[in-house]
């Protein structure tokens, strides 16, 4: 989100879950998820409220 804002992040086990629960609860996807260089997946997300949030997942070890 290269537009100079302040975002908060949060890790959590299952991105597409928090997906899916941010927008049951009314919010919306701003960035969808991508993977980041094999470490992790990330998405944008924006609550009801309009506050963006960064969701971080840690990529699955063998």
């Amino acid at each position: 989100m290269p537009d100079g804002s302040t975002y908060v992040g949060v890790r959590t086990i299952s991105v597409d879950e928090k997906i899916k629960q941010v927008g049951k609860a009314g919010g919306s996807l701003v960035m969808p998820k991508v993977e980041m260089m094999g470490m992790g997946f990330c998405a944008y997300v924006k609550d009801p409220s309009g506050n963006v949030i960064g969701l971080w997942e840690d990529a699955k070890k063998a």
